[in-house]
């Protein structure tokens, strides 16, 4: 019987010892990944922030304003084709 309590004593202490391990890396690995996943946050937080801090800075036109403008750079491309065509003509 003496042999035996020596045993049982070193089993327990091998798998308290692997418990510990077990607990400590599952815990440390849990903590780094919430770390990492509120670090993704605060970056994106950051990230769509600063977008809005550069959206505040543009002025905002509308589709018909973009429109007229095209419609402007389009007759006005238009008018020097027809110039320039008219000189080399005239040539």
């Amino acid at each position: 019987m003496p042999k035996r309590k020596p045993r049982l004593i070193i089993l327990k202490q091998e798998i308290s010892k692997f418990d510990n391990w077990f607990k400590r890396v599952l815990l440390r690995e849990k903590s780094a990944i919430y770390a990492h996943k509120k670090n993704e946050l605060n970056y994106k937080f950051d990230q769509y922030h600063r977008f809005l801090d550069a959206l505040e800075s543009y002025d905002m036109i509308t589709v018909q304003d973009f429109n007229q403008s095209l419609n402007e750079i389009n007759q006005k491309r238009i008018k020097e084709e027809e110039d320039l065509a008219k000189t080399i003509w005239q040539d």
